[in-house]
């Protein structure tokens, strides 16, 4: 028997909280129901985009205000037989922002032991599932044209320097890539992300390119299913690889490689060796706070991660993570990776 109409509504425009929902189209017609549509943003729709068990993707503009959100939330309750509603499945209740009160960090760290974001998810939703992964979907044209570039390119590496915090900054990875063509020099390195980078510049080497403004969202999450190996910090182009087999780096910042990536498949979680690991944080710039109160809680939370040092400019401007990741095992192992590729 048919369950009906459902919509499910996530509620924040970022791309992980679209991947964490992307299992569920499937489950929910593999349940019975007759029509599944998902409500998303501009900036995280390339997520359902071919999705089989998806029958409408409704866009959201970036811009629009909680008074407008509501009026299309009540209409829905005509529309649909089921309303799916994701809010605050996992901000608030085990991420928690900066520019508000923190619970202390044992809280933090008890209420996320053992949880993991993508299962979680489903659970709210109303379906266990053993493995917690995103699940996207490639065209035949996408198929056709990135197996072409596949031939073109045997053997390379997607890699995000960056995330939405100093944490997930990976400051010193051009270090990382420069040892690693140096031991694998027939592996190109194509770094992705919205930054453009000098690759000539900074590499002095024509296997390492940046595609930023080249390579949209969706066709850097789609890559992830050709490279040899993806690496970055907790953050979309990584979410976006455990759809697929791929070897991948996930640089641990905020969270527990269990809380995130443990059930994806060829997953090497490396983890920071900093005091306040894991904090649990969705850090937020205090720039983009007008509330004053609020904007003191971003600005004392932020100091939490400078280490007044002198010597070391990266560490005194909150670099403190990302500095203290484990360089020389993730050298080796890419390179054990990339040769045996």
């Amino acid at each position: 028997m048919s369950k009906g109409k459902a919509i499910i509504f996530r509620g924040y425009m970022a791309i992980g909280d679209a991947l964490y929902t992307s299992a569920l189209p499937r489950l929910m017609k593999e349940d019975g129901y007759e029509q599944v549509d998902v409500a998303v943003w501009q900036s995280n729709q390339h997520v359902f985009w071919n999705n089989p068990y998806v029958d409408n993707i409704r866009v959201f503009p970036n811009d629009l205000t909680e008074k407008e959100f509501e009026y299309y939330y009540n209409k829905w309750n005509e529309e649909y037989d089921v309303i799916v509603d994701l809010r605050w499945t996992i901000e608030s209740k085990y991420l928690f922002r900066t520019d508000a009160p923190l619970p202390p960090i044992e809280e933090r760290k008890e209420r996320n032991k053992g949880k993991n974001y993508y299962r979680v998810t489903m659970e709210v939703a109303g379906y266990k599932v053993d493995k917690g992964k995103p699940e996207l979907y490639l065209s035949d044209e996408e198929e056709k044209l990135l197996n072409e570039f596949k031939k073109e390119n045997p053997k390379f590496v997607i890699w995000q320097l960056y995330g939405s915090s100093n944490a997930k900054q990976l400051v010193r990875a051009p270090i990382w890539i420069t040892e690693i063509i140096r031991q694998v020099p027939d592996c190109k390195h194509y770094l992705v992300g919205n930054a453009h980078f000098s690759t000539k510049r900074l590499f002095g080497s024509d296997n390492v390119k940046c595609v930023a403004g080249i390579w949209g969202l969706r066709t850097s999450m789609l890559m992830c299913k050709y490279a040899n190996l993806v690496v970055g910090p907790e953050s979309a182009i990584t979410n976006a690889s455990g759809a697929f087999d791929t070897p991948k780096f996930i640089m641990y910042s905020g969270v527990l490689p269990e809380n995130l990536g443990s059930d994806f498949e060829n997953h090497y979680g490396f983890c920071p060796k900093c005091e306040c690991y894991p904090c649990y944080k969705i850090s937020i710039s205090p720039k983009e706070v007008w509330n004053l109160k609020k904007r003191k809680l971003a600005y004392a939370n932020m100091e939490e991660c400078r280490v007044k040092d002198p010597f070391d400019c990266y560490r005194y401007l909150g670099f403190k993570c990302t500095l203290s990741l484990p360089e020389q095992e993730i050298i080796e192992k890419a390179v054990d990776i990339l040769k045996h590729s």
